[in-house]
């Protein structure tokens, strides 16, 4: 009797950005949650959640991990099929995972003090209307100025390092992993946390095109089990705003491996 060959497994493709909030769709990947559901995960490397958007909406990506934007907001007013289908990260008070940067010079020598002292600097962000801009206007705000007292900067996270190192920037808002990589660079410092001065903003959601949940609704549905697997196991590690719980050095492994 011959065996029954093996079902494949249904791909799915994954929209990521390379940060610390998309530890739970690594996590998945990593302790093979997605594969428990006859998933193939497939990731898609972007700078920005915004660029998600338009692939996703064409049905070109089934899932996205990104941060909210003007772009998003746009696509759902024009009836583009995209769904928003569960939280991905949000700035929890003394749990944060962002954070304001500034260029160790200008700390050093008191040129910056506080963010009224940024005015007239670049300061860098992923891109234009997107969460890190709201994150922007209220630190802005914080030093009595406006959003356009300040010239942008649009760089992916793994490019503010090299940004501060170059001094083309004089802060961005950066996040993990990318605000240790800073640090141990010695290139910027941790001015503020987003979580001290914008606390429990939500900055990503995880989006799927309305394609994906509506033709493969099945496979939709284990995606969201094997995602939320990962999401419990990863809260769980996390004690006092560090990952230092139970599987903590699992956890770490998996971001250092999957994060760049």
């Amino acid at each position: 009797v011959m065996a029954q060959a093996a079902m494949a497994a249904d791909k799915v493709s994954i929209a990521v950005v390379n940060a610390s909030s998309d530890a739970a769709l690594f996590i998945a990947d990593a302790k093979g949650y997605y594969k428990a559901e006859g998933i193939e995960a497939e990731f898609v490397s972007f700078d920005t959640g915004a660029k998600m958007v338009a692939p996703l909406g064409a049905g070109q990506l089934d899932v996205g991990g990104g941060a909210a934007s003007a772009g998003l907001y746009n696509a759902v007013d024009r009836g583009i099929k995209i769904k928003i289908v569960a939280d991905k990260a949000h700035n929890v008070k003394g749990a944060g995972f962002q954070a304001f940067m500034v260029r160790k010079d200008l700390i050093e020598s008191g040129k910056v003090k506080s963010f009224a002292d940024l005015k007239g600097m670049k300061v860098a962000i992923t891109g234009a209307g997107g969460s890190d801009a709201s994150v922007l206007n209220e630190a802005m705000k914080n030093g009595g100025l406006t959003y356009n007292d300040v010239e942008k900067v649009y760089l992916g996270f793994p490019q503010h390092a090299v940004a501060f190192q170059n001094s083309a920037i004089a802060a961005s808002i950066s996040t993990e992993p990318t605000v240790s990589k800073i640090v141990e660079l010695g290139a910027a410092v941790r001015f503020k946390g987003n979580d001290e001065f914008y606390p429990n903003a939500q900055t990503a959601t995880i989006l799927m095109s309305g394609d994906f949940a509506e033709k493969r609704p099945e496979v939709a549905k284990r995606f969201m089990k094997a995602y939320l697997r990962a999401v419990r196991e990863f809260n769980a590690s996390i004690v006092n705003g560090r990952i230092a719980g139970p599987g903590a050095d699992e956890m770490v492994k998996i971001l250092a491996k999957y994060s760049v």
